[in-house]
């Protein structure tokens, strides 16, 4: 796959596509990421290493969404993180509190 991307000053893939020709960058088998997930990245401009932003974004927690699904015994919460807003999916029985809400996207997402 042929695509092109341009990076910013802070080395953050800023604009990607297909028309390659108009990007400063061409992808190549050396770069980690997909077109997909290109938006993910970020390149170390003095040491030209690709860091994942992920492992290096501190999670939001901030629970924007809460449902249920009774037949499965699932709660799925959705949180204001731009990496990992999930919804993530939990073991549950009764309708949780905020309190028992923010303790299991604790227990998914601990603080280090």
């Amino acid at each position: 796959m042929i695509f092109g991307y341009n990076i910013d000053e802070s080395g953050r893939i800023i604009a990607f596509g297909y028309d390659f020709e108009s990007y400063q960058n061409v992808y190549n088998e050396s770069d980690p990421f997909s077109f997909e997930d290109a938006w993910l990245w970020k390149k170390d401009l003095t040491t030209g290493e690709w860091i994942y932003l992920p492992d290096i974004t501190s999670v939001d927690k901030t629970i924007t969404n809460v449902e249920y699904n009774w037949s499965t015994e699932k709660a799925y919460i959705t949180i204001a993180d731009q990496f990992r807003p999930g919804p993530h999916e939990f073991d549950c029985t009764t309708t949780w509190t905020e309190t028992e809400c923010m303790a299991a996207i604790e227990s998914k997402f601990p603080t280090i």
